[in-house]
């Protein structure tokens, strides 16, 4: 599977003492942007209680904190979900919204605006939700927020819902995530279905259908937002491939709450986290560059999992 390719890049980089951004064409930029997932700002089990108000937990004052939060970490790029729960009557089933969840959602999206403004990069998750008509009335209404990107707005794999919101819309589309090779990104890209692709190397085959894929959408004008909710090993491997593509966004990471994500690994030979300020230094030494602590592995691995080195 994609782990196994990566963990053969890892080891052919160490045979030949290079780095698997060299193996894999050479590297375009020497850090790697990361956008920070930011979820939903609060809880999202608080949210399931049948005694709660989805509307007062998720609130506009819990995502601006969020919000507030992540950049001042350092981030230059984040996301949040939108497509979180917000009166408990809505048809979950029908996949579409009423006027007053649409704009419960519009405030959440003014409300990060508002607190961290218009310089940081800012897109919005609705996890393939929604009918056409949905995502088109609510991407219309973000078209003053200046998103960078609205994503998976309709379910995956239907190609023309895709481009049929993309048309109506200002906002750019991000998708990909659940398209598992090049063949499924070329379908999306002739259907016209997206402005930003989002490939996950865990998703698409391992690090050179990867790198494939960018191809096939740089040919397009279309630029990489990488999905990746993977550890610190398959960050690394993500920033590795990601330096190795000339049509690159940003990569996601997915766990900041998380608080021995960083422990997990360190560079061969080099200090520092893997993510500091918003970015990923690329590790130069060999194959991935990083080393994992064998002690943090077996203090966090899941009950029954064994962790062999």
């Amino acid at each position: 599977g994609p782990g196994g390719e990566m963990a053969l890049w890892d080891i052919k980089g160490k045979v030949l003492d290079a780095p698997v951004y060299e193996l894999l064409g050479g590297k375009y930029r020497e850090s790697i942007r990361i956008y920070c997932d930011t979820h939903a700002g609060e809880s999202l089990g608080e949210a399931q209680s049948e005694d709660v108000d989805p509307r007062e937990v998720y609130t506009p004052e819990s995502y601006a904190r969020a919000a507030r939060e992540v950049v001042d970490e350092g981030f230059e790029a984040l996301k949040f979900d939108l497509d979180v729960r917000t009166h408990r009557d809505v048809d979950t089933a029908a996949r579409r919204l009423d006027n007053e969840a649409i704009e419960h959602k519009v405030s959440l999206v003014e409300a990060v605006r508002e607190e961290i403004g218009y310089d940081v990069d800012l897109g919005f998750d609705l996890h393939w939700n929604f009918t056409v008509e949905t995502a088109t009335r609510l991407a219309k209404k973000l078209e003053g927020y200046d998103l960078a990107w609205i994503e998976d707005p309709v379910p995956p794999h239907k190609y023309d819902a895709h481009r049929r919101v993309r048309e109506a819309t200002s906002v750019p589309i991000l998708t990909g995530e659940n398209l598992a090779d090049p063949g499924g990104f070329k379908q999306m890209l002739d259907a016209e279905g997206m402005d930003l692709a989002a490939p996950d190397p865990h998703n698409c085959g391992g690090l050179r259908n990867f790198t494939q894929i960018a191809t096939l959408c740089d040919l397009e004008g279309v630029p990489v937002a990488a999905h990746n909710i993977q550890s610190p090993i398959g960050t690394v491997s993500g920033a590795h491939a990601s330096a190795a593509i000339p049509n690159f966004v940003a990569l996601e990471y997915h766990a900041r709450d998380v608080p021995w994500w960083e422990d997990l690994v360190s560079r061969t030979g080099e200090s520092g986290d893997v993510i500091e300020e918003g970015y990923v230094d690329l590790p130069e030494g060999p194959g991935l560059g990083i080393e994992v602590d064998p002690d943090v592995a077996a203090e966090y691995a899941l009950d029954g999992e064994d962790v062999i080195f």
